[in-house]
């Protein structure tokens, strides 16, 4: 376990809250979430250029397509979409997205298991899109 990791594990049992393992999953809440992707999306935390540039080979994109989906690829730490919109979902019901072309920035936090790496939310995204 990792100094990280320890401290995290200390902070949360002060709090009465415990995990056996903090290699996954996330401890927050939407409106933070929210703020933490906004503040990337504003470049204020990382390069957005650098972090989502393509980093896989055409063998590896072929590999990962049933995971990313066909014609998206993965940048550093995220997904990334054919339309320039990176974010992840989460397999148990989660979701964070950017996208630039509509300047939005998108959280949802469900506790719906996601049935395969293709489920998600799609209707979620577009409704977004579609209030901007």
């Amino acid at each position: 376990m990792t100094a990280a990791n320890e401290a995290l594990q200390k902070y949360l049992a002060a709090l009465g809250t415990s995990f056996e393992e903090l290699a996954s999953g996330l401890v927050s809440t939407a409106s933070d979430l929210l703020r933490f992707f906004t503040a990337m999306a504003d470049g204020e935390l990382v390069n957005t250029a650098e972090m989502t540039r393509d980093q896989l080979t055409d063998a590896q994109r072929a590999m990962a397509a049933p995971i990313v989906g066909e014609g998206n690829s993965w940048g550093l730490g995220t997904g990334v979409s054919a339309t320039g919109a990176w974010g992840w979902n989460g397999g148990t019901g989660t979701t964070a997205a950017v996208d630039p072309a509509n300047d939005t920035v998108a959280v949802l936090l469900t506790q719906r298991a996601l049935t395969g790496p293709l489920d998600g939310f799609d209707e979620f995204h577009a409704a977004v899109a579609g209030a901007a």
